[in-house]
């Protein structure tokens, strides 16, 4: 195989495993500005927002598609940069950028969001921590109490401006922006349920590791975040995740006991549990017990087995496990 068929076919894979788009800036705006949406249903990660100057001035932006995940990842290269090949790496989704976009645009303010309010030129009508109350309002000094329950930063600062011009300034220059995002909060089976401190980017994962991470319970599946407005829904260990959200990470089904052991009832289920330490949790067997009579109720596939069991098997979430006697 000569040196020029060789290249082409070296080409020719790169092709296969990667496809680049060169979209204009005129539809940067579009990518940056996903909604809430986008963090869940659309496989797409934004990672930069800048672009660079190609050949003859024009200014782009790349996003590279891994045909392994399905999973797009834009980024910002130069020409002498295309041809590399892709990471071999798990490609990870990049949350940060575009949880920044949906905070400043989409994100609605709450009880617990401590925001700042500059005033240009004006010292004495700026402030820098306004804690929004239980009810969502604010002090603000000269205005009183100002709504801001369920507003963006922009529609915000549009309301504090409108404010100001009924009697204090002809034209206010006023930029607001969140100092301090209310709470997040992990409940279910991790080492330190509770409430901690938001910060742009965080992940389901993220939130679980500062809590300690999961415990031997935990389920590999079924994580639920209800949002601040009310809304529920299914999400995997990288989900993002937003301020006022509560996260719950699910318990695998308990295991029940019964028969001839020591202490008969429902266990919690751990993962790696086998029959044999089941029953040890359970206190033992009696001294009546058969280690030949262990009957094992569980659901397959939709359809429930049960039948006998060796005690070195493995036990599974939901398991019912009745140790008979034998004949003495």
């Amino acid at each position: 195989m000569n040196a020029k068929t060789l290249g082409t076919k070296m080409k020719a894979r790169v092709a296969m495993k990667k496809i680049t788009i060169f979209i204009g800036l005129a539809m940067t705006s579009a990518i940056v500005n996903a909604d809430y949406d986008l963090l869940e249903k659309a496989p797409v990660v934004v990672t930069d927002v800048s672009a660079t100057e190609q050949e003859g001035g024009q200014p782009e932006v790349v996003v590279q598609i891994n045909s392994s995940t399905n999973l797009l990842q834009e980024s910002t290269v130069s020409g002498a940069e295309r041809n590399v090949s892709p990471s071999t790496s798990e490609p990870k989704v990049n949350s940060v950028t575009v949880g920044k976009s949906f905070l400043a645009t989409e994100y609605k303010l709450g009880p617990g969001d401590i925001i700042s309010v500059t005033v240009f030129s004006e010292p004495d009508l700026s402030f820098d921590n306004l804690e929004l109350s239980e009810k969502g309002v604010v002090t603000y000094s000269f205005l009183g109490e100002v709504d801001a329950l369920g507003l963006t930063v922009s529609e915000m600062q549009k309301k504090v401006s409108s404010l100001l011009k009924e009697g204090y300034l002809k034209d206010p220059k006023v930029t607001i922006s969140v100092k301090k995002y209310r709470q997040i909060y992990l409940s279910g089976a991790v080492n330190s349920p509770g409430g901690y401190a938001y910060q742009p980017g965080m992940t389901v994962r993220t939130l679980v590791t500062l809590a300690g991470g999961m415990l031997d319970s935990a389920a590999d599946s079924g994580i639920r975040i209800l949002s601040s407005d009310g809304q529920s829904r299914m999400v995997s260990i990288e989900s993002p995740v937003l301020p006022g959200d509560t996260i719950e990470i699910p318990q695998l089904e308990n295991i029940y006991i019964t028969g001839a052991v020591n202490k008969p009832g429902s266990y919690s289920f751990k993962k790696g549990l086998t029959i044999k330490q089941a029953i040890v949790i359970a206190g033992g067997l009696t001294e009546r017990a058969s280690e030949r009579k262990i009957r094992v109720t569980r659901e397959i596939d939709g359809e429930e087995f049960d039948g006998y069991m060796a005690i070195e098997e493995f036990a599974k979430p939901g398991d019912t496990i009745e140790v008979g006697e034998g004949f003495f």
